[in-house]
């Protein structure tokens, strides 16, 4: 990917996106062990739980959506687990 121009991959995983009900990690760890390339992830987040495991998981950002439209979570709380300063 890297030398056609891919810097990233966003891996949204519309199983579970919007459904506010969590995700599954098991499709972005395969994901991570098949490419060398920083994967940002969106689908299901709903807690700042959430954020904190896939930060350990090694992605290198997520989406958020709904639950932040629905109050589930706050922006605040959830930028403190970015990687880089934006």
């Amino acid at each position: 990917f890297k030398e056609h121009g891919a810097g990233s991959i966003l891996f949204t995983n519309v199983d579970v996106e919007g459904l506010l009900g969590g995700f599954y990690t098991e499709p972005v760890e395969e994901l991570k062990k098949s490419v060398d390339l920083p994967i940002v992830y969106s689908g299901g987040i709903t807690t700042i739980e959430d954020i904190k495991k896939l930060n350990e998981s090694g992605v290198e950002g997520v989406v958020i959506g709904s639950a932040l439209y629905k109050d589930k979570i706050d922006l605040t709380e959830a930028l403190k687990y970015q990687k880089r300063q934006i």
